[in-house]
């Protein structure tokens, strides 16, 4: 009987460190008109501790972009004004959804965190630490 439970457990700790999730992109952010000064987001899905690979997918002013776990960035261009980030994951309880709305002007760059359904708003060199721990960056602008 002993032996059943550590090789259940063991299973279980493969699975859980494993991961599970892979990046796709599943939509693209299109471009803003030429004749407008863009402003710019960088977004990306935070790693929290190992085996936290369920998928996520986030989405920009309503559309689906990414799918993917965590470790992954993007950075698009947007027209000034408001906008949407939303995050849509699974944990163990189900679905979990996250929302940020906010209004950026031309020239100007954002930057947010993803963790789990949580969005939150973060400065450069946050994003930038994160990029140097080898995160991937995958370019979902037509």
């Amino acid at each position: 009987m002993k032996t059943n439970t550590s090789i259940t457990g063991a299973i279980l700790l493969t699975i859980l460190l494993g991961g599970c999730a892979t990046t796709e992109i599943v939509g693209e952010i299109p471009q803003p008109p030429s004749q407008l000064k863009a402003a710019h987001i960088t977004v990306c899905r935070k790693r929290v501790f190992v085996g936290d690979g369920l998928a996520t997918i986030i989405s920009v002013d309503g559309n689906s972009v990414l799918r993917s776990g965590p470790g992954v960035c993007f950075s698009a261009a947007l027209a000034p004004g408001r906008h949407t980030i939303s995050v849509l994951g699974r944990s163990w309880a189900g679905p979990d959804m996250g929302k940020k709305t906010f209004n950026i002007s031309a020239g100007s760059t954002f930057y947010f965190a993803v963790k789990n359904e949580e969005i939150e708003q973060v400065d450069r060199s946050y994003i930038d630490n994160l990029l140097h721990s080898n995160y991937k960056v995958v370019n979902v602008q037509k």
